[in-house]
């Protein structure tokens, strides 16, 4: 996988300690990955475009599963790099929490690819000398692989507060587990054809261009050849 797959820039997303809205990022991964549903059906990891949440980049992230209750970061956004004080690629995700946030991530990160099902929680960062307070809000939704089954996940983390100058981790506040079953076809149209149409170019307001008139050739005066030699 590429390694800039969800980019190093300043475009998109949000910085940590910065007034981005956790609820509007999370939002838009969500309602991406649930516009690519087809009734019971899971997106696959290779329908991910991250043009879909240009403007969550920054806090994306992708997880693939690597045993029972274990996942790891294969792509993470810039911000992710910010909060930990590394890249966490290659990272497990479990590496993130504190030892008791694991206990509980584990069977909540099971459920995710056998439930499957999507997973909310919202965390509280370690505080001390260099830790100020930070909280982050988290969202996880599976993704097939190629031959059907779940093992990957997209995720989001979006943190509030100042990350301090020392690497977080997280212990967790509150957790919401919720299982997915069929999806109804005709409301994942309806979300399909909202991000279509958000990511078409928009029309020059009407307030803001010329009135549009018709081409009429200019016509020779009675009596005047069309054409004009010149020597």
């Amino acid at each position: 996988m590429a390694a800039g797959f969800f980019g190093r820039g300043d475009k998109g997303g949000s910085r940590s300690g910065g007034p981005a809205d956790p609820r509007a990022i999370m939002a838009q991964v969500r309602a991406y990955w649930e516009g690519l549903r087809v009734g019971s059906e899971i997106p696959s990891r290779d329908d991910i475009d991250p043009r879909g949440i240009e403007g969550a980049l920054l806090n994306a992230f992708i997880l693939e599963r690597v045993g029972k209750g274990l996942a790891r970061f294969r792509i993470a956004g810039a911000d992710l790099s910010q909060i930990f004080g590394l890249d966490p690629r290659g990272m497990p995700f479990s590496a993130c929490f504190t030892p008791e946030g694991r206990s509980l991530l584990a069977p909540a990160l099971e459920q995710v690819f056998q439930g499957p099902a999507r997973l909310e929680m919202e965390l509280a960062g370690e505080e001390g000398f260099s830790r100020p307070k930070l909280s982050a809000h988290v969202l996880l939704l599976p993704l097939r692989i190629h031959h059907g089954d779940v093992g990957y996940a997209l995720g989001c983390l979006v943190a509030e507060g100042q990350t301090g100058r020392l690497p977080r981790r997280f212990s967790t506040t509150a957790r919401k587990l919720v299982p997915l079953g069929p999806y109804p076809a005709q409301k994942a149209d309806f979300l399909r054809a909202t991000l279509d149409q958000a990511a078409r170019p928009r029309p020059v307001s009407a307030g803001f261009a010329d009135a549009e008139t018709a081409f009429r050739p200019a016509r020779a005066a009675p009596g005047r050849a069309h054409l004009k030699l010149v020597k």
